[in-house]
């Protein structure tokens, strides 16, 4: 049966090592602009598929989401830890609570969404100006009516947003001094309208708490992502990754 999550829970889970992938399944390949459609679909409300999580009754090799940097010339990346999970270990981990499971289809999607909200790919949120907001005021406006596009960097020029300091804020007990020095004082957009005879400091900022919000509700919503949950023994395990399409996952 189809089932929905949050991206904050999912993100939690991976942190609290609940989720896994099968040490087989490939690496993570997505283009960076995968990425970008990704977040723009959710801040639209398009569907994105269902992830398919399974919990193997099985032992069975396994690794971690990979949250490694991309990538550099002349550099290498460090291996990512395979360790064995036994079939008495994932009984004892989900009859406490644990939620052990395995990402059998949805690996790019699910690390992609890792990778934006932890910070390893930067991911920005740019929103419209207010005079560019057409269904209502800014305050007022649903997130997706703000959206100018989803990006690799900020727009000096535009109100923006980096997802993971949302991911930040959301976690961390920063008061309202401190988000504006850490945060709001860092961007572009401030760095090039502070000196303004007209930037009004007080709205600008709201603005961004305004937006930052928005944001963190969406990564709050229940109903963000679907997934299945499986329980399969080692014939079905073997039998699903024959017929899956690679293209899938």
């Amino acid at each position: 049966m189809e089932q929905t999550q949050s991206l904050k829970q999912l993100i939690l889970d991976i942190d609290d090592k609940k989720i896994f992938l099968p040490e087989f399944q490939r690496d993570f390949v997505w283009e960076i602009s995968k990425t970008y459609d990704l977040f723009d679909s959710l801040v639209k409300d398009i569907f994105i598929g269902a992830i398919i999580y399974g919990i193997p009754s099985f032992d069975i090799a396994i690794r971690e989401i990979d949250n490694r940097k991309k990538i550099t010339k002349g550099k290498k990346r460090p291996a990512l830890e395979v360790k064995t999970i036994t079939k008495k270990q994932i009984q004892d981990i989900n009859k406490i609570g644990g939620n052990f499971r395995l990402v059998l289809d949805g690996q790019q999607r699910t690390t992609s969404l890792y990778r934006a909200l932890k910070g390893t790919d930067e991911v920005w949120f740019v929103a419209k100006n207010e005079d560019e907001v057409q269904s209502s005021s800014f305050e007022n406006a649903k997130l997706e009516d703000l959206l100018e596009e989803i990006t690799g960097e900020q727009d000096g020029e535009r109100l923006s947003i980096k997802l993971s300091d949302v991911w930040d804020i959301e976690l961390n007990d920063y008061d309202e001094e401190e988000i504006k020095e850490k945060f709001f004082f860092q961007t572009s957009y401030y760095k090039t309208y502070c000196g303004d005879e007209g930037f009004d400091l007080k709205a600008e900022f709201k603005k961004y708490r305004n937006l930052r919000k928005k944001i963190a509700d969406l990564f709050k919503s229940e109903k963000l992502l679907s997934f299945y949950l499986l329980d399969m023994n080692l014939e079905k395990f073997v039998v699903f990754f024959e017929r899956s399409n690679p293209s899938w996952s």
